[in-house]
Protein backbone atom coordinates (compact mmCIF):
# COMPACT_ATOMS: atom_id res chain seq x y z
CA UNK A 1 0.00 0.00 0.00
CA UNK A 2 1.07 3.59 -1.04
CA UNK A 3 2.40 5.91 1.93
CA UNK A 4 -0.28 8.57 2.92
CA UNK A 5 1.04 12.43 1.78
CA UNK A 6 -0.83 15.23 3.03
CA UNK A 7 -2.16 18.21 0.57
CA UNK A 8 -0.44 21.31 1.47
CA UNK A 9 -2.90 23.60 3.00
CA UNK A 10 -3.48 27.79 2.73
CA UNK A 11 -1.16 28.80 4.95
CA UNK A 12 -3.01 32.68 4.86
CA UNK A 13 -6.59 31.46 6.05
CA UNK A 14 -7.64 29.37 8.70
CA UNK A 15 -7.41 26.44 7.57
CA UNK A 16 -7.47 22.70 8.93
CA UNK A 17 -7.87 19.13 8.50
CA UNK A 18 -10.63 16.92 9.91
CA UNK A 19 -10.48 12.88 9.64
CA UNK A 20 -13.95 10.68 9.19
CA UNK A 21 -13.05 7.78 11.38
CA UNK A 22 -15.22 5.03 9.40
CA UNK A 23 -17.62 2.47 11.05
CA UNK A 24 -16.35 -1.18 12.41
CA UNK A 25 -14.49 -3.07 14.51
CA UNK A 26 -11.44 -5.25 14.00
CA UNK A 27 -7.64 -3.72 14.17
CA UNK A 28 -8.10 -2.23 10.90
CA UNK A 29 -8.72 1.26 11.40
CA UNK A 30 -9.99 3.31 8.31
CA UNK A 31 -10.85 7.00 7.74
CA UNK A 32 -10.44 10.04 5.72
CA UNK A 33 -8.69 13.46 6.07
CA UNK A 34 -10.29 16.19 4.09
CA UNK A 35 -9.60 20.22 4.67
CA UNK A 36 -11.76 22.61 6.14
CA UNK A 37 -11.98 26.61 7.05
CA UNK A 38 -12.32 27.93 10.53
CA UNK A 39 -13.33 31.48 9.09
CA UNK A 40 -16.31 29.38 6.81
CA UNK A 41 -18.07 27.72 10.27
CA UNK A 42 -21.27 27.80 7.96
CA UNK A 43 -19.27 25.15 5.84
CA UNK A 44 -18.06 22.75 8.85
CA UNK A 45 -19.51 19.72 9.63
CA UNK A 46 -19.88 19.26 13.32
CA UNK A 47 -16.98 17.43 14.73
CA UNK A 48 -15.29 16.72 17.96
CA UNK A 49 -11.90 17.12 19.50
CA UNK A 50 -9.49 14.96 21.25
CA UNK A 51 -7.23 15.36 23.93
CA UNK A 52 -4.87 12.65 24.73
CA UNK A 53 -1.04 11.98 25.31
CA UNK A 54 1.41 10.83 22.34
CA UNK A 55 3.26 9.02 24.79
CA UNK A 56 6.04 7.26 22.42
CA UNK A 57 6.64 9.58 19.48
CA UNK A 58 7.54 5.98 17.43
CA UNK A 59 4.85 5.47 14.70
CA UNK A 60 4.72 1.82 15.63
CA UNK A 61 1.18 0.85 13.88
CA UNK A 62 -0.49 1.65 10.94
CA UNK A 63 -3.74 3.03 9.61
CA UNK A 64 -5.63 3.36 6.33
CA UNK A 65 -6.04 6.81 5.45
CA UNK A 66 -7.54 7.67 2.18
CA UNK A 67 -6.81 4.77 1.02
CA UNK A 68 -3.22 4.75 1.81
CA UNK A 69 -1.13 3.78 4.30
CA UNK A 70 -0.29 6.45 8.09
CA UNK A 71 1.75 5.83 10.47
CA UNK A 72 0.23 6.43 14.09
CA UNK A 73 1.53 6.10 17.39
CA UNK A 74 0.56 3.44 19.62
CA UNK A 75 -1.77 5.60 21.94
CA UNK A 76 -3.23 7.16 18.95
CA UNK A 77 -3.67 3.73 17.50
CA UNK A 78 -5.68 2.24 21.06
CA UNK A 79 -7.61 5.87 20.98
CA UNK A 80 -8.98 5.35 17.70
CA UNK A 81 -10.12 1.86 18.61
CA UNK A 82 -12.10 2.41 21.47
CA UNK A 83 -13.48 5.95 19.87
CA UNK A 84 -14.58 4.42 16.81
CA UNK A 85 -18.39 3.39 16.10
CA UNK A 86 -19.22 -0.37 14.96
CA UNK A 87 -22.65 1.26 13.24
CA UNK A 88 -21.86 5.15 12.40
CA UNK A 89 -18.93 7.43 11.30
CA UNK A 90 -17.70 9.86 13.59
CA UNK A 91 -15.68 12.91 12.82
CA UNK A 92 -12.87 14.36 14.92
CA UNK A 93 -9.91 16.54 15.29
CA UNK A 94 -6.87 14.87 16.55
CA UNK A 95 -3.29 16.51 16.12
CA UNK A 96 -1.93 13.16 15.11
CA UNK A 97 -4.02 12.53 11.87
CA UNK A 98 -4.55 16.36 10.74
CA UNK A 99 -1.60 18.02 11.17
CA UNK A 100 1.39 17.44 8.92
CA UNK A 101 4.10 17.36 11.68
CA UNK A 102 7.01 17.38 9.27
CA UNK A 103 6.26 20.17 8.47
CA UNK A 104 7.17 22.99 10.75
CA UNK A 105 5.50 25.73 8.86
CA UNK A 106 1.88 24.19 8.42
CA UNK A 107 2.84 23.54 12.81
CA UNK A 108 3.10 26.57 13.65
CA UNK A 109 0.04 27.80 11.71
CA UNK A 110 -1.87 25.51 13.14
CA UNK A 111 -0.44 25.71 16.75
CA UNK A 112 -1.61 29.58 16.27
CA UNK A 113 -5.36 27.85 15.91
CA UNK A 114 -5.67 25.20 18.32
CA UNK A 115 -7.27 27.46 20.68
CA UNK A 116 -10.10 28.49 17.86
CA UNK A 117 -10.23 24.81 16.48
CA UNK A 118 -10.98 22.92 20.32
CA UNK A 119 -13.40 26.04 20.61
CA UNK A 120 -15.40 25.63 18.16
CA UNK A 121 -15.65 21.66 18.58
CA UNK A 122 -18.87 20.30 19.29
CA UNK A 123 -17.79 18.44 22.49
CA UNK A 124 -13.63 17.80 23.56
CA UNK A 125 -12.86 14.24 24.59
CA UNK A 126 -10.69 14.11 27.01
CA UNK A 127 -9.11 10.45 26.25
CA UNK A 128 -7.33 8.83 30.20
CA UNK A 129 -6.40 5.79 28.45
CA UNK A 130 -8.09 2.13 28.79
CA UNK A 131 -9.89 1.59 32.18
CA UNK A 132 -9.45 -0.90 35.08
CA UNK A 133 -11.97 -2.35 37.40
CA UNK A 134 -11.77 0.13 39.79
CA UNK A 135 -11.58 3.02 37.08
CA UNK A 136 -15.09 1.38 35.89
CA UNK A 137 -16.45 1.74 39.43
CA UNK A 138 -15.92 5.45 39.65
CA UNK A 139 -17.25 5.86 36.22
CA UNK A 140 -20.28 4.44 36.95
CA UNK A 141 -20.60 6.16 40.28
CA UNK A 142 -20.09 9.04 38.77
CA UNK A 143 -22.80 8.12 35.95
CA UNK A 144 -25.43 7.41 38.70
CA UNK A 145 -24.47 10.78 40.69
CA UNK A 146 -25.20 12.64 37.38
CA UNK A 147 -28.65 11.05 36.75
CA UNK A 148 -29.93 11.60 39.80
CA UNK A 149 -28.36 15.40 39.86
CA UNK A 150 -29.78 15.92 36.70
CA UNK A 151 -32.04 18.61 37.98
CA UNK A 152 -29.68 20.21 40.58
CA UNK A 153 -27.51 23.07 39.82
CA UNK A 154 -24.48 22.53 39.73
CA UNK A 155 -23.79 25.32 42.47
CA UNK A 156 -25.74 23.64 44.80
CA UNK A 157 -23.34 21.52 47.14
CA UNK A 158 -25.12 20.40 49.46
CA UNK A 159 -27.63 18.57 47.07
CA UNK A 160 -24.36 16.70 45.12
CA UNK A 161 -22.95 15.73 48.34
CA UNK A 162 -26.13 14.50 50.14
CA UNK A 163 -26.84 12.59 46.37
CA UNK A 164 -23.75 11.44 46.70
CA UNK A 165 -24.73 10.24 50.21
CA UNK A 166 -27.83 8.20 49.29
CA UNK A 167 -26.47 6.69 46.15
CA UNK A 168 -23.58 4.63 48.04
CA UNK A 169 -26.04 2.23 49.30
CA UNK A 170 -26.79 1.50 45.87
CA UNK A 171 -23.04 1.36 44.76
CA UNK A 172 -21.78 -0.94 47.78
CA UNK A 173 -24.39 -3.53 46.78
CA UNK A 174 -22.40 -3.96 43.50
CA UNK A 175 -19.67 -3.30 44.71
CA UNK A 176 -16.62 -4.23 47.61
CA UNK A 177 -14.74 -1.61 49.90
CA UNK A 178 -16.52 0.90 47.46
CA UNK A 179 -15.05 4.14 49.11
CA UNK A 180 -11.65 2.59 48.84
CA UNK A 181 -12.08 1.81 45.31
CA UNK A 182 -13.71 5.10 44.40
CA UNK A 183 -10.34 7.09 46.13
CA UNK A 184 -7.87 4.70 44.75
CA UNK A 185 -9.41 5.55 41.07
CA UNK A 186 -9.45 8.82 41.48
CA UNK A 187 -5.72 9.26 42.56
CA UNK A 188 -4.64 6.37 39.99
CA UNK A 189 -6.61 8.66 37.28
CA UNK A 190 -4.33 11.84 38.25
CA UNK A 191 -1.38 10.23 37.72
CA UNK A 192 -2.17 9.49 34.14
CA UNK A 193 0.15 10.92 31.36
CA UNK A 194 -2.27 12.94 30.24
CA UNK A 195 -2.58 15.44 33.27
CA UNK A 196 1.17 16.11 32.98
CA UNK A 197 1.11 16.76 29.47
CA UNK A 198 0.88 20.90 28.34
CA UNK A 199 -1.18 20.24 25.00
CA UNK A 200 -4.34 19.57 27.11
CA UNK A 201 -4.53 23.00 28.77
CA UNK A 202 -5.85 24.72 25.80
CA UNK A 203 -7.65 22.04 24.72
CA UNK A 204 -9.67 21.81 28.11
CA UNK A 205 -9.91 25.38 28.50
CA UNK A 206 -11.61 26.11 24.78
CA UNK A 207 -13.25 23.62 25.34
CA UNK A 208 -17.31 24.98 25.18
CA UNK A 209 -18.05 21.04 26.64
CA UNK A 210 -16.31 18.08 27.36
CA UNK A 211 -16.75 14.44 28.48
CA UNK A 212 -13.78 12.30 30.55
CA UNK A 213 -13.08 8.74 28.88
CA UNK A 214 -11.24 5.88 30.22
CA UNK A 215 -11.77 2.62 28.59
CA UNK A 216 -15.60 2.12 27.09
CA UNK A 217 -16.96 4.66 30.16
CA UNK A 218 -17.53 8.42 30.07
CA UNK A 219 -18.67 11.21 31.85
CA UNK A 220 -18.94 14.79 31.70
CA UNK A 221 -16.41 17.12 32.61
CA UNK A 222 -18.04 19.26 34.66
CA UNK A 223 -19.20 15.93 36.87
CA UNK A 224 -15.59 14.81 37.11
CA UNK A 225 -14.05 18.40 38.07
CA UNK A 226 -16.80 18.14 41.32
CA UNK A 227 -16.04 14.51 42.60
CA UNK A 228 -12.50 14.92 44.24
CA UNK A 229 -14.51 17.41 46.78
CA UNK A 230 -17.10 14.63 47.12
CA UNK A 231 -14.78 11.99 47.85
CA UNK A 232 -12.44 13.88 49.84
CA UNK A 233 -9.63 13.49 47.86
CA UNK A 234 -7.05 16.91 47.50
CA UNK A 235 -5.57 16.25 43.67
CA UNK A 236 -1.85 17.84 43.17
CA UNK A 237 -1.77 21.40 42.55
CA UNK A 238 -1.22 21.23 38.96
CA UNK A 239 -4.20 18.60 38.39
CA UNK A 240 -6.50 21.06 40.58
CA UNK A 241 -5.45 23.73 37.89
CA UNK A 242 -6.59 21.23 35.04
CA UNK A 243 -9.75 20.75 37.14
CA UNK A 244 -10.49 24.40 37.79
CA UNK A 245 -10.31 24.69 33.61
CA UNK A 246 -12.90 22.15 32.67
CA UNK A 247 -15.78 23.34 31.39
CA UNK A 248 -18.70 24.33 33.78
CA UNK A 249 -18.68 25.71 37.62
CA UNK A 250 -14.89 25.11 38.74
CA UNK A 251 -14.07 27.82 35.33
CA UNK A 252 -16.65 30.20 36.04
CA UNK A 253 -14.94 30.49 39.71
CA UNK A 254 -11.45 29.65 39.89
CA UNK A 255 -8.30 31.27 38.85
CA UNK A 256 -9.24 31.46 35.02
CA UNK A 257 -12.19 33.71 34.99
CA UNK A 258 -10.08 36.17 36.80
CA UNK A 259 -6.13 36.26 35.58
CA UNK A 260 -4.89 33.83 33.02
CA UNK A 261 -2.24 36.26 31.44
CA UNK A 262 1.39 34.46 30.51
CA UNK A 263 3.08 34.32 33.57
CA UNK A 264 0.13 33.10 35.63
CA UNK A 265 -0.14 30.21 32.74
CA UNK A 266 3.75 29.72 32.52
CA UNK A 267 3.86 29.26 36.72
CA UNK A 268 1.14 27.09 36.93
CA UNK A 269 2.00 24.86 34.16
CA UNK A 270 5.41 25.42 33.36
CA UNK A 271 6.61 22.04 34.67
CA UNK A 272 3.88 20.44 31.92
CA UNK A 273 5.33 17.96 29.86
CA UNK A 274 6.43 18.68 26.16
CA UNK A 275 8.17 16.74 23.78
CA UNK A 276 9.44 20.06 21.94
CA UNK A 277 10.55 22.36 24.50
CA UNK A 278 9.33 25.12 22.56
CA UNK A 279 5.77 23.78 23.54
CA UNK A 280 6.01 24.56 27.27
CA UNK A 281 5.55 28.23 25.58
CA UNK A 282 3.82 28.09 22.89
CA UNK A 283 0.97 25.76 24.01
CA UNK A 284 -0.03 28.72 26.12
CA UNK A 285 -0.37 31.13 23.96
CA UNK A 286 -4.02 30.21 23.15
CA UNK A 287 -4.95 30.24 26.47
CA UNK A 288 -3.29 33.46 27.55
CA UNK A 289 -5.50 36.71 27.58
CA UNK A 290 -2.11 38.89 26.88
CA UNK A 291 0.20 37.04 24.15
CA UNK A 292 -2.71 35.36 21.89
CA UNK A 293 -2.18 38.14 19.69
CA UNK A 294 1.03 38.69 19.89
CA UNK A 295 3.03 39.04 17.03
CA UNK A 296 6.59 38.80 18.95
CA UNK A 297 5.14 35.34 20.34
CA UNK A 298 4.27 33.27 17.07
CA UNK A 299 4.18 29.63 16.92
CA UNK A 300 7.59 29.34 15.05
CA UNK A 301 9.03 26.28 15.01
CA UNK A 302 12.03 27.15 12.80
CA UNK A 303 13.11 29.57 15.91
CA UNK A 304 15.87 27.85 18.46
CA UNK A 305 14.96 27.17 21.66
CA UNK A 306 17.03 29.51 23.00
CA UNK A 307 15.50 31.95 20.77
CA UNK A 308 11.84 31.59 21.74
CA UNK A 309 12.60 32.01 25.57
CA UNK A 310 14.47 35.47 24.23
CA UNK A 311 11.05 36.36 22.95
CA UNK A 312 9.37 35.58 25.83
CA UNK A 313 11.09 37.09 28.18
CA UNK A 314 11.01 39.88 26.33
CA UNK A 315 7.27 40.03 25.94
CA UNK A 316 6.97 38.76 30.23
CA UNK A 317 9.69 41.54 31.23
CA UNK A 318 8.20 44.34 28.54
CA UNK A 319 11.78 46.18 28.72
CA UNK A 320 12.72 48.01 25.59
CA UNK A 321 16.45 48.04 26.96
CA UNK A 322 16.62 44.37 27.13
CA UNK A 323 16.69 43.92 23.28
CA UNK A 324 19.19 41.88 22.44
CA UNK A 325 20.76 42.09 25.66
CA UNK A 326 21.71 37.74 26.03
CA UNK A 327 20.32 38.00 29.79
CA UNK A 328 19.11 34.16 29.31
CA UNK A 329 22.55 33.20 27.35
CA UNK A 330 23.18 29.96 29.69
CA UNK A 331 19.15 29.04 30.07
CA UNK A 332 18.18 25.78 29.06
CA UNK A 333 14.15 25.66 29.12
CA UNK A 334 13.51 23.94 32.62
CA UNK A 335 15.80 26.80 33.94
CA UNK A 336 13.67 29.15 32.37
CA UNK A 337 10.66 27.96 33.18
CA UNK A 338 11.93 28.15 36.77
CA UNK A 339 12.76 31.75 36.51
CA UNK A 340 9.49 32.86 35.04
CA UNK A 341 8.14 34.59 38.67
CA UNK A 342 12.00 36.37 39.02
CA UNK A 343 13.04 37.36 35.48
CA UNK A 344 13.58 41.39 36.49
CA UNK A 345 16.02 39.80 38.89
CA UNK A 346 17.44 37.31 36.46
CA UNK A 347 18.10 40.47 33.93
CA UNK A 348 19.77 42.25 36.87
CA UNK A 349 22.08 39.67 38.12
CA UNK A 350 23.27 39.65 34.36
CA UNK A 351 23.51 43.22 34.04
CA UNK A 352 25.25 43.48 37.32
CA UNK A 353 27.56 40.59 35.72
CA UNK A 354 28.23 42.82 33.02
CA UNK A 355 28.62 45.84 34.40
CA UNK A 356 25.72 47.37 33.30
CA UNK A 357 24.98 50.22 35.73
CA UNK A 358 22.70 51.89 33.57
CA UNK A 359 20.66 48.96 32.76
CA UNK A 360 20.87 47.86 36.62
CA UNK A 361 19.07 51.23 37.40
CA UNK A 362 16.01 50.56 34.97
CA UNK A 363 15.58 47.41 36.06
CA UNK A 364 15.58 48.47 40.03
CA UNK A 365 13.13 50.81 39.31
CA UNK A 366 10.52 48.38 38.02
CA UNK A 367 7.91 47.18 40.19
CA UNK A 368 8.32 43.65 39.96
CA UNK A 369 11.83 43.89 41.10
CA UNK A 370 12.96 42.13 44.53
CA UNK A 371 15.82 43.71 45.81
CA UNK A 372 16.25 41.00 48.49
CA UNK A 373 15.56 38.20 45.98
CA UNK A 374 18.70 35.84 46.19
CA UNK A 375 20.55 33.86 43.32
CA UNK A 376 21.58 30.09 43.65
CA UNK A 377 24.63 31.12 45.45
CA UNK A 378 22.42 33.10 48.18
CA UNK A 379 23.71 36.47 46.93
CA UNK A 380 21.31 39.27 47.11
CA UNK A 381 21.77 41.99 44.43
CA UNK A 382 23.15 44.00 47.18
CA UNK A 383 25.70 41.78 47.99
CA UNK A 384 26.51 41.07 44.38
CA UNK A 385 26.82 44.92 43.58
CA UNK A 386 28.90 45.13 46.66
CA UNK A 387 31.09 42.20 45.52
CA UNK A 388 31.58 44.00 42.53
CA UNK A 389 32.30 47.16 43.57
CA UNK A 390 29.66 48.89 41.48
CA UNK A 391 29.00 52.39 43.54
CA UNK A 392 26.04 53.85 41.67
CA UNK A 393 24.18 50.25 42.46
CA UNK A 394 25.26 50.14 45.56
CA UNK A 395 23.90 53.56 46.24
CA UNK A 396 20.53 53.02 44.14
CA UNK A 397 19.90 49.72 46.61
CA UNK A 398 20.88 51.59 49.73
CA UNK A 399 18.24 54.61 48.70
CA UNK A 400 15.81 51.96 49.38
CA UNK A 401 14.00 51.59 52.53
CA UNK A 402 12.81 47.62 51.72
CA UNK A 403 16.04 46.66 50.87
CA UNK A 404 17.94 43.75 53.21
CA UNK A 405 21.77 45.13 54.20
CA UNK A 406 21.70 42.18 56.60
CA UNK A 407 20.84 39.76 53.86
CA UNK A 408 23.27 36.32 54.67
CA UNK A 409 24.45 34.43 51.16
CA UNK A 410 25.01 30.69 51.73
CA UNK A 411 28.24 31.13 53.93
CA UNK A 412 26.25 33.70 56.01
CA UNK A 413 28.21 36.53 54.61
CA UNK A 414 26.32 39.99 54.79
CA UNK A 415 26.83 42.85 51.94
CA UNK A 416 28.75 44.43 54.77
CA UNK A 417 31.13 41.18 55.77
CA UNK A 418 31.71 40.96 51.75
CA UNK A 419 33.02 44.57 51.24
CA UNK A 420 35.60 43.92 54.13
CA UNK A 421 36.37 40.59 52.42
CA UNK A 422 36.83 42.63 49.13
CA UNK A 423 38.87 45.29 50.27
CA UNK A 424 36.73 47.98 49.69
CA UNK A 425 36.51 51.55 51.78
CA UNK A 426 34.23 52.45 49.47
CA UNK A 427 31.70 50.09 50.05
CA UNK A 428 32.28 49.74 53.80
CA UNK A 429 31.47 53.22 54.36
CA UNK A 430 28.57 53.22 52.07
CA UNK A 431 26.69 50.38 53.49
CA UNK A 432 27.86 52.31 57.26
CA UNK A 433 25.20 55.31 56.08
CA UNK A 434 22.58 52.48 56.81
CA UNK A 435 21.41 52.94 61.00
CA UNK A 436 20.01 48.75 60.24
CA UNK A 437 23.59 47.93 59.67
CA UNK A 438 24.65 45.11 61.63
CA UNK A 439 27.92 45.46 61.99
CA UNK A 440 28.72 42.51 64.44
CA UNK A 441 27.15 40.12 62.26
CA UNK A 442 29.17 36.66 62.30
CA UNK A 443 29.55 34.50 59.14
CA UNK A 444 29.71 30.60 59.22
CA UNK A 445 33.45 31.01 60.90
CA UNK A 446 32.46 33.14 63.68
CA UNK A 447 34.12 36.44 61.94
CA UNK A 448 32.50 39.85 62.21
CA UNK A 449 33.73 42.61 59.63
CA UNK A 450 36.02 43.88 62.59
CA UNK A 451 37.98 40.94 63.01
CA UNK A 452 38.16 40.05 58.76
CA UNK A 453 39.78 43.88 58.20
CA UNK A 454 41.93 43.24 61.40
CA UNK A 455 43.04 39.93 59.85
CA UNK A 456 43.39 41.52 56.12
CA UNK A 457 45.08 44.40 57.56
CA UNK A 458 42.81 47.32 56.17
CA UNK A 459 43.62 50.08 57.95
CA UNK A 460 41.00 52.07 56.31
CA UNK A 461 38.49 50.04 56.42
CA UNK A 462 39.12 49.10 60.65
CA UNK A 463 39.15 52.97 61.18
CA UNK A 464 35.91 53.05 59.39
CA UNK A 465 34.32 50.43 61.72
CA UNK A 466 35.90 51.94 64.49
CA UNK A 467 33.74 55.03 64.05
CA UNK A 468 30.59 53.32 65.08
CA UNK A 469 29.76 53.45 68.65
CA UNK A 470 27.95 50.12 67.74
CA UNK A 471 30.65 48.21 67.13
CA UNK A 472 31.84 45.18 69.15
CA UNK A 473 35.88 45.42 69.56
CA UNK A 474 36.10 42.19 72.11
CA UNK A 475 34.14 40.03 69.70
CA UNK A 476 35.34 36.80 69.12
CA UNK A 477 35.66 34.02 66.47
CA UNK A 478 35.28 30.89 66.34
CA UNK A 479 39.31 30.36 67.88
CA UNK A 480 38.55 33.25 71.26
CA UNK A 481 40.32 35.64 69.00
CA UNK A 482 39.50 39.23 69.23
CA UNK A 483 40.35 41.82 66.77
CA UNK A 484 42.92 42.73 68.50
CA UNK A 485 44.88 39.34 69.36
CA UNK A 486 44.51 38.93 65.07
CA UNK A 487 46.51 42.09 64.57
CA UNK A 488 49.02 41.47 67.41
CA UNK A 489 49.46 37.97 65.66
CA UNK A 490 49.78 39.16 62.44
CA UNK A 491 52.32 42.22 63.65
CA UNK A 492 49.85 44.98 62.35
CA UNK A 493 51.01 48.02 64.48
CA UNK A 494 48.77 50.50 62.71
CA UNK A 495 45.55 47.93 63.15
CA UNK A 496 46.73 47.65 66.33
CA UNK A 497 47.09 50.96 67.46
CA UNK A 498 43.44 51.67 65.68
CA UNK A 499 41.94 49.58 68.38
CA UNK A 500 43.86 50.45 70.84
CA UNK A 501 42.67 54.02 70.94
CA UNK A 502 38.67 52.69 71.93
CA UNK A 503 38.79 52.87 75.54
CA UNK A 504 36.31 49.68 75.64
CA UNK A 505 39.18 47.41 73.84
CA UNK A 506 40.01 44.47 76.28
CA UNK A 507 43.43 43.81 76.10
CA UNK A 508 43.68 40.87 78.36
CA UNK A 509 40.92 39.34 76.17
CA UNK A 510 42.53 35.31 75.75
CA UNK A 511 41.25 32.76 72.67
CA UNK A 512 40.77 29.52 73.60
CA UNK A 513 44.60 28.33 74.07
CA UNK A 514 45.03 30.85 76.48
CA UNK A 515 46.54 33.36 74.76
CA UNK A 516 46.35 37.00 75.26
CA UNK A 517 47.69 40.05 72.88
CA UNK A 518 50.30 40.94 75.20
CA UNK A 519 51.52 37.25 75.51
CA UNK A 520 51.81 37.03 71.93
CA UNK A 521 53.73 40.65 71.51
CA UNK A 522 56.00 39.27 74.27
CA UNK A 523 56.64 36.09 72.69
CA UNK A 524 57.36 37.72 68.92
CA UNK A 525 59.09 40.34 70.64
CA UNK A 526 60.51 41.77 66.93
CA UNK A 527 60.96 45.52 66.54
CA UNK A 528 57.64 45.30 64.61
CA UNK A 529 55.63 44.27 67.86
CA UNK A 530 57.21 46.32 70.62
CA UNK A 531 55.94 49.66 70.11
CA UNK A 532 52.20 47.46 70.00
CA UNK A 533 53.53 46.27 73.43
CA UNK A 534 54.14 49.46 74.87
CA UNK A 535 50.44 50.53 74.18
CA UNK A 536 49.06 47.32 75.55
CA UNK A 537 51.13 47.75 78.57
CA UNK A 538 50.04 50.81 78.77
CA UNK A 539 46.73 49.72 80.24
CA UNK A 540 47.39 50.41 83.92
CA UNK A 541 49.65 47.46 83.83
CA UNK A 542 50.80 47.65 87.50
CA UNK A 543 47.52 47.43 88.79
CA UNK A 544 46.88 44.51 86.64
CA UNK A 545 46.34 40.34 88.53
CA UNK A 546 45.25 38.78 85.73
CA UNK A 547 47.70 35.90 84.69
CA UNK A 548 47.65 33.76 81.93
CA UNK A 549 47.60 29.75 81.59
CA UNK A 550 51.31 29.96 82.87
CA UNK A 551 50.87 32.01 85.66
CA UNK A 552 52.74 35.07 84.01
CA UNK A 553 51.32 38.37 84.75
CA UNK A 554 51.74 41.73 82.26
CA UNK A 555 54.33 43.20 84.83
CA UNK A 556 56.52 39.58 84.08
CA UNK A 557 55.58 40.28 80.35
CA UNK A 558 56.83 44.10 80.74
CA UNK A 559 60.03 42.71 82.63
CA UNK A 560 61.10 40.38 79.43
CA UNK A 561 60.16 43.47 76.87
CA UNK A 562 62.09 45.91 79.46
CA UNK A 563 65.25 43.72 80.16
CA UNK A 564 67.17 46.40 82.38
CA UNK A 565 66.05 48.11 85.46
CA UNK A 566 66.60 51.38 83.27
CA UNK A 567 64.42 50.45 80.84
CA UNK A 568 61.76 49.42 83.16
CA UNK A 569 61.88 52.56 84.87
CA UNK A 570 61.55 54.30 81.99
CA UNK A 571 58.88 52.73 80.94
CA UNK A 572 57.16 53.59 84.49
CA UNK A 573 58.14 57.63 83.49
CA UNK A 574 56.71 57.25 80.26
CA UNK A 575 53.70 55.46 81.01
CA UNK A 576 51.17 58.51 82.07
CA UNK A 577 51.89 60.32 79.01
CA UNK A 578 51.29 57.45 76.95
CA UNK A 579 47.81 57.23 78.49
CA UNK A 580 47.63 60.74 77.68
CA UNK A 581 49.05 59.92 73.61
CA UNK A 582 46.48 56.99 73.57
CA UNK A 583 43.85 59.26 74.98
CA UNK A 584 44.46 61.85 72.83
CA UNK A 585 44.36 59.79 69.71
CA UNK A 586 41.02 58.38 70.22
CA UNK A 587 39.49 61.34 70.15
CA UNK A 588 40.44 61.81 66.55
CA UNK A 589 41.79 58.75 65.50
CA UNK A 590 42.89 58.52 61.88
CA UNK A 591 44.93 56.39 59.42
CA UNK A 592 47.65 59.63 59.40
CA UNK A 593 48.24 59.49 63.25
CA UNK A 594 48.68 55.50 63.86
CA UNK A 595 51.24 55.81 60.61
CA UNK A 596 53.03 58.39 63.19
CA UNK A 597 53.12 56.88 66.42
Amino acid sequence: MALFNYESINLTRPTFRLARLLAGSGIHIYCEIFQAWLDQPEDIMPYEALSYTWGSEEMTDKIDANGKELGVTQNLYLALQYLRFENQDRILWIDGLCINQQNHKEKGHQVQQMGNIYHHAERVIIWLGPGTYETHVLMDSMTLLEQHCIDFPRNNDHAWRDTWSNIQPELKSNHSDLEVRQRNALESLFERSWFGRVWILQEVANARVAIVMCGIKSISARTFALVPSLLGVAPPFHCQSILDIMPGRSRQESWWSQKRDLQTLLLKFGKSVATDPRDNIYALLGLSSDACESDLLRADYSKPVREVMSDAALFLLRCPELQDKDFLYDFAMPQFLESVGFLSNVALGWAQKEKDEPLAKVLLAREDIDVNWKNKDGLSPLSVAVQRKHEQTVKLLLDRDDVDVNSQDKGNDTPLTIAVSVHSTKMVELLLTRDDININWMNNDGQTPLIVAATNQDMGIVEALLKRDDVDVNSRNKNGKTALLMAVEGGWGGVGKLLLARDDVNVTSMDNYGQTPLRVAERNRHNRHKELARLLLAEHVWEMTIKNKNGRTPQWLAARIYRTPKDLQRFRDEEQQQIENRLQFFREPTISKCIAM
